[in-house]
């Protein structure tokens, strides 16, 4: 099956991964500490509270897609919170992104939370690509992420 949970046995392959997509992410200028994603990692390993997924091509991982449950401050609405999606370049535009949505979305309303995802591509084009899969897939837009910078960082 393409798509699979996080494990343990799976950690190295995925920290690869994610080492690589953070070149390509809108979170390049930040540096990328390989120990603090595998502590953050395997927390979410097995527990419920935590959605993790990547996706296989061809047996080499292609995609991820990690979300936390939580609230806001203001309310007591479960929300499913995407807290990292990547796709290579390669299989963008396919349908590796629904399939994890999907299988996301289905988290969501196992645990009874409605799906909250934020979206920090760096290009135009890329965003307005992510917006509409979004709206295709029932969502609605309901604000904008902005950043600043410290360090030099923008």
């Amino acid at each position: 099956m393409p798509i699979e949970s996080l494990s343990h046995e799976i950690m190295e392959e995925a920290l690869d991964f994610a080492e690589k997509s953070h070149i390509d992410s809108a979170w390049q200028d930040y540096y990328f500490d390989r120990s603090i994603l595998r502590r953050n990692l395997e927390g979410m390993v097995g527990n419920s509270n935590y959605f993790t997924c990547v996706y296989r091509k061809q047996g080499v991982i292609v995609g991820y897609f990690f979300a936390t449950l939580g609230v806001f401050l203001f309310s007591d609405v479960l929300l499913g919170m995407e807290s990292g999606i990547y796709i290579d370049k390669e299989h963008r535009g396919g349908s590796v992104a629904f399939k994890m949505f999907r299988a996301f979305t289905d988290w969501c309303q196992k645990m009874n939370a409605e799906p909250l995802v934020e979206i920090y591509f760096g290009t135009d084009g890329d965003n307005e690509k992510t917006y509409q899969f979004f709206r295709k897939a029932g969502m609605f837009e309901c604000g904008r992420v902005f950043r600043g910078g410290r360090n030099g960082l923008r």
